[in-house]
């Protein structure tokens, strides 16, 4: 899992660069690092479930789990679709900021905050694959978010720049996260009787 998250997390830019050149690459990589913002509040929430999910899980207290885990998809969808919507809004003042040039950013930029926002409704599902012996379903996942990723940029890449490698970049995100959701639920529902 953490090989697929680091390659989908760096070879972005390296893509960009070698089919569209440098400039695209520089407007992609300061909208994919500032996206990135947007992702801190659901990292922060999958740290606080993952011990209490872990916990909970192993000692059979399945109300409260469930308890947990809808605190969980409250608390990320909340706190990251505030990041988003502020970011959304100020797009165009924060590339501003970045110098001149990187007005193009705010396409991409938005591209990929809708992808967090998926990404932030998986998250108690992720961490309840994660914590509960089925690790193994999360990295076939993944490594199919990479797959599909991958295959997607280059296409959109070569056509469309920086908004193509955020559009698949979020694709992947989007398809990531249904995958993620599903799993959770057809894997997890009768033992937490359908937790979140």
């Amino acid at each position: 899992m953490t090989m697929a998250m680091l390659i989908l997390g760096r070879i972005d830019v390296v893509i960009v660069n070698a089919l569209s050149g440098p400039f695209q690459a520089g407007i992609f990589g300061a909208a994919a690092r500032l996206a990135q913002i947007a992702a801190i509040a659901g990292l922060v929430w999958v740290a606080w479930l993952q011990p209490r999910v872990s916990k909970l899980f192993r000692s059979g207290q399945k109300a409260a789990l469930r308890k947990v885990l809808k605190l969980g998809l409250i608390g990320a969808v909340g706190m990251t679709g505030a990041l988003i919507v502020v970011g959304w809004f100020l797009a165009p003042w924060i590339m501003a900021l970045m110098g001149a040039g990187f007005e193009g950013a705010v396409a991409p930029f938005r591209w990929l905050l809708l992808g967090y926002l998926a990404w932030a409704v998986s998250i108690p599902f992720y961490v309840a694959l994660g914590m509960t012996g089925l690790e193994f379903i999360l990295s076939k996942i993944l490594w199919g978010q990479l797959a599909i990723t991958l295959a997607a940029s280059f296409p959109l890449v070569h056509f469309y720049g920086a908004v193509g490698c955020a559009c698949a970049w979020a694709g992947g995100l989007v398809v990531g996260s249904v995958c993620i959701i599903s799993a959770g639920y057809f894997y997890r529902a009768k033992d937490l009787n359908h937790a979140v």
